[in-house]
């Protein structure tokens, strides 16, 4: 399961070992009933799980005894609504909701469908994913990212994935399609390789081409527009990657100061956005067991700012410093503004 700290941060409902601990704060406080006792001790029972199949029986078997105890008014309904509403794996979710008419059924509750009830039918159509990794993949609700997306987007990135491994780690025709596709649906991680692509594509040529480097800052703005902090902090991150290559070029320096002043803001923006982005930042550098560039941190973090302090010194003025300040703040709450209109239509959303 996901770590304690992590659920406190995250968690929109209960994970299966809160529920047990649910479970144990009631027999340790209430007498019950030896129907009662029953029920909770077989749900307790339940062993940690090491293996998919068995993740899955597990889930199963706490939703069916779960579900039975709220049908004998044993335990309030909420407590069903919050273990299905809980970030789990959604390799786990998924293939649960294929295996089990229960667990479906459930799932078009009136409580979950702001969750998943209106992408049920395109969840069910998935087929099984290809790439399954040794730690647990769990994706927390984002702002401007709907679950469904979540999960359409993540499916593609790990067929792109297993693609590039049986082509010996090469980015095929086919891989980058997989990729493109995973694209449609906001993948973090896919379009952050696609970046990655284009600014080799860039560091190639002998000269940075105009209508490349307009694809690549179109692209970082959705990227931005989706994922905020994560999108607005791997975004400073490529951009200081394309100067490092236009001063390798010798490119003009009107460029290069601009390069800096658009780096530094996203830079701050995503500062900014961090107590709000929670569930992105997670989603973009928590989740995967795959390392597709560096951990996000602190330190990581500090070091950026001392490359871009390095960069302003070196290219900026004071009334550069000063658009820094005014256009971070602007975009800051822009994306903050867009995120609550976002979410509102999202709930209002009946399918």
């Amino acid at each position: 399961m996901i770590t304690d700290n992590h659920s406190l941060l995250f968690s929109t409902g209960i994970s299966f070992e809160q529920l047990k601990n649910r479970v144990q704060a009631i027999q340790a406080s209430e007498t019950v009933s030896q129907k009662k006792l029953t029920l909770f001790q077989d749900l307790l029972m339940e062993k940690p799980f090491d293996t998919q199949e068995e993740k899955e029986a597990v889930f199963i078997r706490a939703f069916r005894k779960l579900h039975r105890c709220v049908e004998e008014e044993i335990v309030p309904e909420k407590w069903l609504i919050d273990y299905l509403m809980a970030p789990h794996d959604i390799i786990l979710l998924t293939s649960c909701l294929k295996k089990d008419e229960g667990v479906k059924a459930y799932c078009y509750h009136p409580e979950m469908e702001k969750y998943i009830s209106p992408w049920l039918p395109s969840i069910l159509k998935f087929p099984n994913f290809p790439y399954v990794t040794k730690k647990q993949i769990v994706f927390f609700p984002q702002k401007k990212v709907s679950n469904f997306d979540l999960m359409a987007g993540f499916y593609f990135f790990c067929e792109s994935i297993a693609l590039y491994g049986g082509a010996d780690n090469q980015f095929t025709e086919t891989v980058i399609e997989y990729l493109q596709k995973a694209e449609q649906f906001h993948s973090f991680h896919a379009m952050t390789i696609l970046l990655d692509l284009l600014l080799s594509k860039v560091e190639e040529s002998e000269s940075i081409q105009e209508d490349v480097l307009s694809q690549f800052l179109n692209r970082i703005n959705e990227l931005n527009h989706y994922h905020g902090a994560a999108g607005y902090f791997e975004s400073a991150c490529l951009i200081l990657r394309l100067m490092n290559i236009a001063e390798d070029k010798e490119d003009n320096e009107e460029r290069l100061r601009m390069m800096v002043i658009i780096a530094t803001q996203y830079f701050f923006v995503s500062q900014s956005l961090i107590d709000h982005n929670k569930a992105e930042l997670h989603n973009a550098y928590l989740t995967m067991s795959v390392k597709l560039r560096f951990d996000y941190n602190e330190k990581i973090r500090a070091q950026l700012y001392e490359k871009l302090s390095d960069y302003k010194e070196k290219y900026l003025n004071i009334s550069d410093v000063q658009i820094i300040k005014i256009s971070s703040e602007s975009q800051y709450e822009s994306w903050l503004q867009s995120a609550k209109y976002t979410e509102k239509k999202r709930l209002t959303y009946h399918g």
